[in-house]
C-alpha cells in the first residue's frame, strides 16, 4: 500500500478516535476559546476587556493573539458554544498537523508514514486533539509553514513562499510561541544557501506587526513586549532548573514510543557512550531534595521530589534518561555536521530547529506537556535520521517489540484520554446535575473561591452557563429571609487542592446555622492533573509526571451541598 493511501487511513482511525470524545466538556484554557470568541462575535475589531475568572482578555494577564477566537466567533454564531460543534470544528487543525508532519517526513526521510504514525499517536498530540486550546492550531500553522517554506526553497517555488509567509504570519497570531517558526524558516534559507528567499519572511512580520499596531491603537500599549517582559522578569535559576526536570520527564512522557526506539539506537559505540552519560541523570529524583529558598506557585514547597513513591522516582528516572539520550543524539548530530567531510545540511537544520524550540521553552514558557509539542517533530525526524530509515537501511517495523511499542503508546493515549475526559466531565455532570435535582425558590450560593480564580475555568464556565445569577455578595439579604438559601462547596481533590482561601470566609459577620443537605462525590482511575500523584500535564508545578494511573478508584473530586439559614430567634 502507497504511503498516501496509508495517510488517508492514519487520519481516518484518528478522526473515528476522536469522534469517542466529541462531547467532552470544556475544562483547563478551553473556555477561554470560547470567551474570546463571544467576545469577537459581539465587538469584531475593538476586542472588549472580557473576564473569565480572574482572567482579563485584552487586558492586564492574558495576552495571545485571538486568531482562533476570529476561528470560533461564526461557529458560535451559527451553532451556540455547543460542546460537539466546538470540537468538530477544531478536527481540522488536527488533520493539518498530521497532514504537515507526513510532507517533512517525506522530505527528510523519503517515507513518511512511519514518522508520522508515531507523531500521531503520541499521548499528548492525542489528549491536546480533544481541547479546543491554542496549541494544536498553532503546532498546525507552524509545522504547514515550515513545510511549505522548506518546499518552497528547494523547488523556487513562489507560490510556496508566499503561502508559507502567510502560514508564519497567521501561527505568530494563534499564539506568541508561533514567531519561532520565522527563526526557523530563516535558519533553512542560510543552510540552504539561499538567504534571498528570507526576504518572504517579511511578511510574517508584516503581519504580526499590524497585530502589535493593532495593540497600540486600540488599547494604546502593545501585549507582546508586555507579555515578554514579564516573563523575563520572573526568570531566574530555580525556576531555569524545574523546568529543565519537567521537559525531561514530559518529552520522553508525552511521546513514550520513543522509549521503545532507544535500543535500536545503540548499535552504534558513540550512542552506547551516550546512553551510559545518560545514566546519571536517572539518580536524580532519588538523590536531589530541594533548594533553599522554594518554589511552587500554589502550596511554596521546597522541594523537587518529596513525596514522590519509589515507583513514581523510578518512572521519572526512566523518562530522564531516555530525554537526555535523546538530546545528546540531536546534539552528536548537529556538532558531526563540522566533522565530517560530507555534510548533512539536514540533520543541522533539524539539530537547530531543535534546540531553538527547546531553549525557548526552558528559558521563556513555563513546562507543560501541550508546550513540549512543538519539539516532536524535528525529535522523531532526527531519531528517523539516525535508525538510518532516510538511507534505507533495514528497521523492522513489523519486530515484536516495535508492535509492541507502537501498541503500548496506542493504549496508554486512549486511557489518558478517556481519564481526562472524566476529569473535565466533572465541572458540567455537577452542575448539570444540580441543576435538574435542586430544584428551590431558594437562592443558591457558590463559594467564591472555588471558582473566582484563574484554576477553575471549567467549574466557572458552566457555573456562568447554568446559573447566571446565583452569584453575588449579598448573603445577609437571603440569609434574614425565611428558609434562608442553599450554599455549595468542593471538598475534594482537584479545587480544594488550589486554594488558600476557607470557603467560609465569606460568612463572616453572619449568625447562621448550616446543615449539609447533599453531596456529589466523583472517581476516577486516571489523572493527568492532581498533586496527590503529582501530575502535571497541564501545568508542570502539580508534579512532574505527565499521567497517573491508579488501580483503585480514587477522589476525582467532592461537593457538599448545605442548607444555610438564620442562628437568630424571632421575635414574635
Amino acid at each position: 500500500m502507497k504511503d498516501s493511501k496509508k495517510l488517508f487511513w492514519l487520519l481516518l482511525s484518528f478522526v473515528a478516535f476522536g469522534l469517542l470524545f466529541i462531547n467532552k466538556a470544556y475544562h483547563i484554557d478551553d473556555p477561554f476559546t470560547i470567551t474570546i470568541s463571544k467576545a469577537i462575535g459581539e465587538h469584531l475589531i475593538r476586542i472588549p476587556q472580557v473576564y473569565q475568572g480572574n482572567f482579563i482578555f485584552m487586558g492586564d494577564v492574558y495576552h495571545n493573539p485571538p486568531l482562533l477566537g476570529y476561528y470560533f466567533a461564526p461557529v458560535i454564531k451559527l451553532f451556540q458554544d455547543k460542546e460537539i460543534w466546538m470540537h468538530l470544528f477544531y478536527f481540522p487543525f488536527s488533520l493539518m498537523a498530521i497532514v504537515a508532519m507526513y510532507i517533512l517526513s517525506k522530505r527528510f526521510i523519503g517515507k513518511g508514514i512511519f514518522i508520522t504514525v508515531l507523531f500521531t499517536i503520541t499521548p499528548v498530540f492525542v489528549v491536546m486533539s480533544q481541547n479546543i486550546m491554542l496549541d494544536i492550531p498553532l503546532l498546525a500553522f507552524f509545522l504547514g509553514a515550515l513545510a511549505a517554506f522548506i518546499y518552497g526553497v528547494d523547488k523556487d517555488n513562489k507560490k510556496l513562499l508566499y503561502l508559507s509567509a502567510v502560514l508564519a504570519g497567521l501561527a505568530a497570531l494563534f499564539k506568541y510561541s508561533g514567531l519561532m517558526v520565522i527563526l526557523v524558516m530563516f535558519t533553512y534559507a542560510l543552510i540552504s544557501s539561499k538567504k534571498r528567499y528570507s526576504l518572504f519572511l517579511l511578511i510574517s512580520v508584516g503581519i504580526f506587526f499590524l497585530w502589535c499596531l493593532h495593540n497600540f491603537i486600540f488599547y494604546h500599549q502593545i501585549y507582546f513586549l508586555v507579555s515578554l517582559f514579564k516573563k523575563s522578569l520572573n526568570l531566574n535559576y530555580e525556576i531555569i532548573q524545574l523546568r529543565t526536570f519537567a521537559v525531561l520527564s514530559f518529552l520522553s512522557g508525552t511521546s513514550l514510543c520513543t522509549i521503545f526506539l532507544i535500543p535500536y539506537m545503540l548499535n552504534k559505540k558513540i550512542n552506547r557512550l551516550l546512553f551510559v552519560l545518560s545514566l546519571p541523570l536517572g539518580l536524580c529524583p532519588f538523590l536531589i531534595k530541594g533548594f533553599s529558598s522554594g518554589f511552587n506557585y500554589y502550596l511554596g514547597k521546597r522541594f523537587y521530589f518529596t513525596g514522590y513513591s519509589i515507583i513514581e522516582k523510578s518512572i521519572l528516572a526512566l523518562f530522564f534518561v531516555s530525554s537526555v539520550f535523546i538530546i545528546l543524539i540531536i546534539i552528536k548530530s548537529g556538532v558531526r555536521y563540522f566533522f565530517k567531510k560530507r555534510q548533512d545540511k539536514d540533520s543541522l537544520f533539524l539539530f537547530c530547529w531543535f534546540i531553538f524550540l527547546l531553549v525557548f521553552t526552558v528559558a521563556i514558557q513555563f513546562v507543560a506537556a501541550r508546550f513540549v509539542l512543538l519539539l516532536f517533530p524535528p525529535m522523531f525526524l532526527l531519531i528517523a535520521k539516525e535508525l538510518g530509515l532516510n538511507k534505507g537501511l533495514s528497521l523492522n517495523l513489523h519486530s515484536k517489540f516495535i508492535v509492541f511499542g507502537i501498541s503500548t503508546t496506542i493504549v496508554i493515549s486512549a486511557v489518558m484520554s478517556a481519564g481526562d475526559y472524566q476529569l473535565a466531565g466533572v465541572y458540567r455532570d455537577f452542575v448539570v446535575s444540580l441543576k435538574k435535582k435542586l430544584q428551590t425558590n431558594q437562592d443558591i450560593y457558590f463559594c467564591r473561591s472555588s471558582f473566582d480564580t484563574n484554576l477553575c475555568y471549567g467549574y466557572a464556565y458552566y457555573l456562568g452557563k447554568y446559573y447566571p445569577r446565583a452569584i453575588n455578595d449579598e448573603m445577609e439579604v437571603s440569609l434574614n429571609k425565611d428558609g434562608g438559601f442553599i450554599y455549595i462547596v468542593p471538598t475534594g481533590v482537584f479545587l480544594s487542592a488550589v486554594f488558600h482561601e476557607n470557603c467560609t470566609d465569606c460568612f463572616q459577620g453572619l449568625v447562621y446555622k448550616k446543615d449539609l443537605i447533599g453531596s456529589f462525590r466523583y472517581q476516577g482511575n486516571v489523572f493527568l492533573h492532581d498533586r496527590r500523584f503529582h501530575t502535571g500535564f497541564y501545568s508542570h508545578d502539580w508534579g512532574l509526571l505527565p499521567f497517573y494511573i491508579a488501580f483503585k478508584k480514587a477522589p476525582l473530586e467532592t461537593f457538599e451541598v448545605y442548607q444555610v439559614t438564620s442562628n437568630i430567634p424571632v421575635n414574635k
